[in-house]
């Protein structure tokens, strides 16, 4: 996974059941199951991962008498025929290009050139190379001294910690966290999130809530 340009917004449709909150969120509900997806509502590091992954916020409150069984391969996003089943952080591989934090070290090469003169009518010339590490950068701009993208390794501690656990939902109980998707085919407008509600008990589905987006 690379760093490959600008994604589109993608926003509710028109009609579906809006959420309050981060991001641009809608709601979808079955069987008791209330399930409320987010899109742009990723705040962690690196800022820019919906440049290579698409990351979901999916709420989950569990108003049925059936315990729920969360997995990622539960969710999936429809667009233009395709299904994208979503992937836990461990199943993502990739890498995503960020500028340098401030005091980033890089080696460069130099060559320094000094004169002496000693008390007992001598003097030398000396001549040094050397590769030393600049904290801080007055040539930050200048690419050819100083990255102006370092890579990071997908997935990221953030996106580990903040993904949507995987773990059974007993009636009454919530839980959220972010699902991680391949990116949406190019040309693909209507896009539905969609979530299979398992029983844990049997593996059995029975329901299923979609919330329709758009690409803006």
């Amino acid at each position: 996974l690379l760093l490959a340009g600008c994604a589109r917004a993608l926003v509710p449709a028109p009609g579906a059941e809006l959420a309050p909150g981060r991001g641009q969120g809608a709601v979808g509900r079955d069987a008791g199951v209330v399930v409320t997806a987010r899109a742009g509502a990723w705040a962690g590091f690196p800022r820019n991962l919906e440049q290579a992954v698409l990351p979901i916020l999916a709420e989950v409150e569990n108003g049925s008498a059936v315990p729920v069984r969360l997995r990622p391969e539960h969710f999936a996003l429809l667009a233009d025929g395709e299904r994208l089943v979503a992937r836990g952080p461990y199943e993502l591989d990739g890498v995503v290009y960020v500028a340098p934090p401030a005091g980033y070290a890089y080696p460069r090469f130099s060559i320094g050139v000094g004169a002496g003169f000693g008390s007992y009518r001598g003097w030398g010339l000396g001549l040094g190379l050397g590769l030393p590490l600049y904290a801080r950068d007055p040539f930050w701009w200048d690419d050819y001294y100083y990255p102006l993208q370092v890579p990071v390794r997908l997935p990221t501690g953030d996106m580990v910690q903040q993904a949507l656990p995987e773990r059974t939902l007993g009636p009454g109980e919530q839980a959220s966290g972010f699902l991680y998707f391949e990116r949406l085919p190019r040309g693909a407008r209507q896009v539905t999130f969609a979530a299979d509600l398992v029983d844990a008990r049997t593996g059995e589905t029975f329901g299923g809530v979609v919330i329709p987006f758009v690409r803006e």
